[in-house]
């Protein structure tokens, strides 16, 4: 139940919200966020520092424990999700070709200084879609 959380800044202000648009427009032409960046947040648990139960709102999630040492938990729990939606122009060919889990031969610039190319949404025209995932303590 942890909304992704995507920030921006306007004006000189650090603006969050909770979810992203699905696009954009400029003019008379309409643009897709088909790139996302996640952040991962996760947060360290050394020794018995959390509870074998975990309450989550919605009722108790038991975690299991290690076999050797029945005091110990998970080292790790995410604690929030961050996303950056980027709108990116693939080379269809080149995604197409991709096997599962293959990687674009450029990186992709979701910085708010990118700029593009775009994907525009055009009838009749394939898009496709990828993401990216960083894990951050």
């Amino acid at each position: 139940n942890l909304p992704a959380i995507r920030y921006t800044k306007q004006d000189n202000f650090s603006l969050r919200w909770t979810g992203f648009p699905v696009g954009f427009r400029v003019d008379k032409t309409h643009y897709v966020f088909n790139h996302l960046k996640f952040t991962v947040l996760v947060h360290r648990y050394d020794g018995d520092s959390v509870s074998k139960a975990i309450g989550t709102g919605d009722g108790i999630d038991t975690m299991p424990v290690d076999s050797k040492d029945r005091s110990m938990t998970p080292g790790f729990m995410v604690v929030g999700f961050e996303v950056v939606p980027c709108s990116y122009q693939h080379n269809i060919e080149a995604s197409s070709n991709l096997k599962m889990y293959g990687k674009y031969s450029t990186a992709i610039d979701c910085s708010p200084s990118g700029r593009g190319p775009y994907q525009a949404v055009k009838e009749g025209h394939p898009i496709a879609f990828s993401y990216e995932v960083a894990f951050v303590e």
